[in-house]
């Protein structure tokens, strides 16, 4: 499957994580990928590394706490394993420096959030995941 640049530019994902008892609401933007650089390669599928601008960053909103991500690059790759390659064609990582944490957000056919992990970036552990597939 293709990226379609037009499906994921400007979008906006919204999900609950962590514990019941301190959920936190997270909120990722990801800018105007027609307007960015990228390169595509691949294995099993396609992979897109865009290149951020100022202009045109990640934006992240926790709760009520706000900001932009400093990432550089945002990568979107097909999963290698088929049977996640066909439920979830693509998953993004958005890096989180303010709360060392990266996010992989999986994308169903129609480019809205399937599945959401959680990962401590320091040792790579899994915070989180819920699949909502």
């Amino acid at each position: 499957m293709e990226l379609k640049l037009t499906s994921l530019s400007n979008k906006s994902f919204k999900f609950i994580w962590g514990d019941s008892s301190q959920p936190t609401l997270t909120e990722i933007e990801v800018p105007d990928l027609t307007k960015l650089n990228h390169s595509v390669w691949g294995d099993w599928g396609p992979m897109y590394t865009f290149s951020l601008k100022e202009s045109q960053p990640i934006k992240l909103r926790h709760n009520q706490e706000s900001f932009e991500s400093p990432q550089k690059t945002l990568s979107i790759i097909s999963p290698m394993e088929f049977r996640e390659r066909d439920q979830y064609p693509f998953f993004m990582t958005i890096e989180d420096v303010h709360r060392d944490l990266n996010f992989y957000i999986y994308l169903d056919k129609d480019y809205e959030l399937g599945k959401i992990q959680v990962f401590d970036k320091m040792n790579n552990s899994k915070l989180f995941e819920n699949d909502l597939g």
